[in-house]
């Protein structure tokens, strides 16, 4: 990878939370930066503040191949090469699987499975091919805890995250060290960012009323306001700075658990299969066909 001061970062999801709490520490490290986000006027401030040769912003929904492909012709325009694509892109859907409606599930998978598989092939191809005589770079997705184990009211937006770990998991393993590409799979827990906050609009459904239900405690968390959700969820600014020192370990597949409750949860998640192994392993022998 190019020395830190002359990295060229694609960061997605730019304008709010992980995107831009990132797009600030590169920029402020002295690194140069693409900052994308749906709406290129969220980015005004960022563009202002930093000097002209080292930010280039862009308008790209995650789920427009076109406006994909063009983030990344900028970054080759503007600099001349990409070394870190950062995918902090996504949506929240809270909801009991039987309160989502189709439409809104299949919404939030275009953008945060279907979105960002997408940016992980344009990523390769880049890193591959159009980086010159220094081949390579790092493709790095935040998932989520949700990426690990699921969590109640939030089936969906877990599907889509367990889906993205699989397949950048798959990804890592198909890619020839020769091209010098790394992937990192970041698994915040309760960061307060715009995510945290957001209940996607789904209505709860009218079976789920007992206020004992996992879901409905869940529900009723995200419903806080940002200062009491600041007693418990943790600065997105200093979760980027462990992310970024990560990063820079140059590992070919690394992931990060990071944050407020995903120790606890992976353990869990750990100690689960675990169990479930020890009880069920011996299910799985002499299975072969007979003689």
């Amino acid at each position: 990878m190019a020395d830190n001061k002359d990295r060229v970062w694609l960061i997605l999801g730019a304008a709010s939370g992980f995107g831009r709490a990132m797009a600030e520490h590169v920029l402020d490290s002295g690194e140069k930066a693409v900052v994308a986000d749906r709406v290129v006027g969220g980015l005004e401030q960022l563009v202002s503040t930093y000097p002209a040769d080292r930010i280039q912003a862009v308008a790209m929904d995650i789920t427009n191949a076109d406006q994909v492909a063009a983030a990344f012709a900028t970054a080759k325009l503007h600099f001349g090469r990409l070394d870190v694509m950062f995918n902090s892109a996504g949506v929240g859907l809270v909801g009991e699987v039987e309160a989502v409606p189709d439409a809104k599930a299949r919404w939030m998978m275009d953008i945060n499975f279907w979105g960002a598989e997408r940016v992980t092939r344009h990523a390769v191809r880049f890193f591959r091919e159009e980086n010159g005589d220094r081949p390579g770079g790092t493709i790095a997705h935040i998932t989520s805890l949700g990426g690990i184990k699921s969590l109640p009211a939030d089936g969906h937006y877990c599907a889509a995250k367990f889906a993205l770990e699989g397949l950048c998991e798959a990804v890592a393993m198909e890619l020839d060290p020769a091209w010098n590409i790394k992937v990192a799979l970041i698994e915040p827990g309760w960061f307060l960012t715009g995510l945290s906050t957001n209940d996607s609009g789904v209505k709860p459904h009218p079976a789920y009323t007992n206020p004992s239900l996992p879901s409905v405690q869940l529900r009723t968390s995200t419903s806080r306001t940002a200062d009491e959700m600041k007693e418990t969820y943790a600065d997105p600014r200093k979760g980027v700075r462990a992310m970024y020192d990560v990063i820079n370990l140059g590992r070919p597949f690394v992931r990060l658990p990071l944050g407020p409750g995903v120790v606890e949860g992976v353990q869990w998640k750990i100690d689960q299969l675990t169990k479930t192994l020890e009880e069920f392993k011996s299910c799985s022998d002499n299975l072969q066909f007979d003689p």
